[in-house]
């Protein structure tokens, strides 16, 4: 329900009236994110393009591991 920019605002940049959201892959690279869950305050991000299930620690605001790397993952399920 908010406005996080896309395509005006990319990455961290920040602009009046726009959000800059918590997480981000930058600008030059995607992960291509295809799925996500969350559990126990914690998101889960299946990235096409990172090869890999990213977890996020939401109340922290931070990226806190890179949990597989198996190839292009889908989807994930928490």
């Amino acid at each position: 329900g908010k406005n996080y920019g896309w395509p005006d605002i990319e990455g961290t940049k920040k602009q009046q009236g726009m959000i800059t959201p918590l997480f981000t892959s930058g600008t030059s690279k995607t992960w291509a994110p295809s799925g996500i869950d969350m559990m126990d305050d914690q998101l889960y991000v299946a990235a096409l393009r990172g090869s890999a299930v990213l977890a996020f620690a939401v109340k922290e605001n931070k990226h806190i591991e890179r949990l597989s790397e198996f190839g292009r993952i889908r989807d994930v399920f928490a």
